[in-house]
């Protein structure tokens, strides 16, 4: 798994490569297709990062424990949607 931080650079780097691979002439679409598919890609391991998805029950105690991830906490459901009856 990619640190948090590399997970930033490398998603800022896509986006560089997908504006050159738009401004050259002609315009490189095979790059700009392969940036923002990776693009896409840094962008959901950020989310991993932020808040990680519950998976095997397993997998991610052992995952905690390693250190590599921090333990799972759900949002809070906004009250605004469900009010008290």
């Amino acid at each position: 798994m990619i640190s948090g931080p590399m997970t930033g650079a490398l998603t800022v780097y896509s986006g560089l490569f997908m504006r050159f691979a738009w401004q050259v002439q002609p315009r490189n679409y095979i790059l700009l297709a392969c940036h923002a598919a990776n693009g896409t890609v840094q962008v959901t391991t950020s989310r991993m990062h932020t808040n990680p998805p519950p998976i095997c029950p397993v997998a991610w105690t052992i995952l905690v424990r390693v250190g590599v991830t921090k333990p799972y906490t759900p949002h809070p459901t906004p009250r605004t949607l469900y009010p008290a009856p």
